[in-house]
């Protein structure tokens, strides 16, 4: 067993390992960039598509204008406005070679109001278009994930499981 595995976070809602968080954050189908108070560029999850890069580890602790230089006319105004508390979100939708991409913004305080810094988050927004498309959000009676309230007898449910068994 490795340190990481050995060494928790305690959060409000439970806790989990240094090798837990690292997986977790590597297995979201999007992309994590931390941002600190200060401005900087801190932080960024390593997901398959992303992978890691030597070009994200040279910028760690630069400022955040050198990871995202198209945003310099914008994203020092919006930083202000996150750490005054005049906006927590903005999103941006984007087109990127062809793909759809919406980058949230969001800005992160503590308990006590004090700015912490502004995660970004960037999604590749292609296959929720793609199932919109195919209308898997009409009637649907997948069964919910979260409260388990929706019929597991359904033929549309039986469906959904088939799918992921293929």
């Amino acid at each position: 067993m490795s340190k990481a595995d050995q060494e928790f976070i305690e959060l409000s809602t439970g806790k989990v390992s240094l090798t837990q968080l690292e997986a977790l954050t590597s297995v979201l189908p999007l992309e994590l960039d931390l941002i600190d108070a200060d401005g900087n560029f801190a932080w960024y999850n390593q997901t398959i598509d992303r992978g890691m890069t030597d070009e994200l580890n040279k910028l760690i602790g630069q400022p955040i204008i050198k990871r995202f230089p198209d945003t310099a006319k914008w994203m020092p105004g919006m930083l202000y406005a996150f750490s005054k508390g005049k906006r927590n979100t903005a999103e941006v939708a984007s087109n990127v070679d062809g793909q759809r991409i919406v980058t949230t913004y969001a800005a992160l305080h503590d308990h006590q109001g004090r700015y912490l810094g502004t995660l970004v988050i960037t999604e590749n927004a292609e296959h929720i278009a793609d199932l919109l498309s195919q209308h898997r959000f009409k009637d649907s009676t997948v069964p919910d994930a979260v409260t388990g309230a929706s019929s597991y007898e359904s033929k549309e449910y039986q469906q959904f499981i088939d799918h992921f068994l293929q």
